[in-house]
């Protein structure tokens, strides 16, 4: 469990890393569960796609989901390339 007092004026990035890439993320069957505001969201990590990073959602400093992403990508999410 992750429990974060959020500072104003961000938007939060929530990705999990595929660190060793000893085999794909894709379809490992890997869930998060998000509670906040009143909201629930259940992510299970994708069966398609390719990339270390599974991009899952963004919040805002008010704790609440202002984008569901739930995709594999190849770059740190969030981050210029």
């Amino acid at each position: 469990m992750l429990s974060a007092k959020l500072a104003k004026g961000y938007r939060y990035i929530f990705a999990v890393h595929n660190y060793s890439n000893e085999v794909p993320i894709a379809g490992c069957g890997a869930a998060v569960d998000v509670t906040g505001l009143g909201a629930h969201i259940k992510l299970v990590c994708p069966v398609t796609g390719a990339g270390p990073w599974w991009h899952l959602l963004e919040i805002d400093d008010e704790g609440r989901i202002v984008n569901v992403i739930n995709q594999l990508v190849q770059s740190v999410p969030g981050m210029p390339t």
